[in-house]
């Protein structure tokens, strides 16, 4: 969990690949299912709709055994959704600086929420505090590597875990 472009999807995928685990990403399977993309049902049908797409998949998720799942910087705040992940397993929060969010979402259009600057750095701030509310553990991603950030899940996965 965590800000867009804190990570979220590289890692999992990078965690998955390594460990041999399924890979879901919340956002990919909402796209997949809409034949449309995040920008698209933001822009035709607005954020309270896709909310609702994310909640169905929310209730989904529970069919999924030993995976990893990747969700959108959203997705955990709603309190329906969070309370069914949090019966999943563990709960990492990707923390990354507002600065480095910056650098990796330079000029993406494809993330509808990070269009005004100004208004990303308010949802950015505003949601900081949930993530950590609603986390197992936090790890901080500023100046580390995929494999670092990977390898440091793991390890809390693993002490979770026995």
């Amino acid at each position: 969990m965590g800000f867009m472009g804190c990570g979220k999807s590289s890692i999992a995928s990078h965690i998955s690949e390594s460990m041999q685990l399924d890979y879901i990403d919340t956002d990919q399977e909402i796209e997949r299912h809409q034949t449309l993309s995040i920008s698209e049902l933001f822009d035709r049908f607005g954020e309270p709709h896709f909310r609702n797409l994310e909640l169905e998949l929310a209730h989904q998720l529970s069919n999924y055994k030993q995976s990893i799942i990747s969700t959108g910087g959203g997705f955990l705040l709603q309190k329906e959704v969070s309370q069914i992940c949090q019966k999943l397993g563990p709960i990492v929060f990707l923390k990354t600086s507002f600065k480095t969010i910056l650098d990796r979402l330079n000029n993406d259009e494809s993330r509808p929420l990070a269009r005004n600057r100004t208004h990303l750095e308010a949802l950015y701030n505003s949601r900081q505090s949930e993530y950590e509310r609603l986390a197992s553990w936090s790890i901080n991603t500023d100046n580390k590597t995929i494999e670092d950030i990977s390898q440091l899940v793991w390890s809390y996965y693993e002490n979770y875990s026995s």
